[in-house]
């Protein structure tokens, strides 16, 4: 039976180079504020969008090869994680 996916699975820990620990919520990470424009932010969409349809799970965009990105970042697909285990047998 496939698991219920519910918004502990939303949650991001991120560990900074700082060596502190992050955690965000799907509330703090998810809001209208931080949603790319795929006008502004074409490059990076473009990007990010050739990440998801190669399934990656996790991705570092360097910006002095990925011409137009505009910035580095790690790019974390979370809807082919939470694919990938909404199909593992729950609890």
């Amino acid at each position: 039976m496939p698991r219920t996916i519910n918004d502990n699975y939303y949650k991001i820990i991120l560990i900074g180079d700082d060596g502190f620990f992050y955690k965000l919520e799907k509330s703090d990470w998810k809001k209208t504020e931080f949603q790319m424009n795929a006008e502004k932010d074409a490059d990076a969409v473009a990007n990010a969008t050739l990440l998801r349809e190669a399934g990656s799970y996790l991705a570092f965009v360097d910006p002095e090869i990925a011409t137009g990105a505009g910035y580095a970042c790690t790019v974390v697909n979370l809807e082919a994680i939470l694919r990938e285990a909404k199909s593992r047998p729950g609890k």
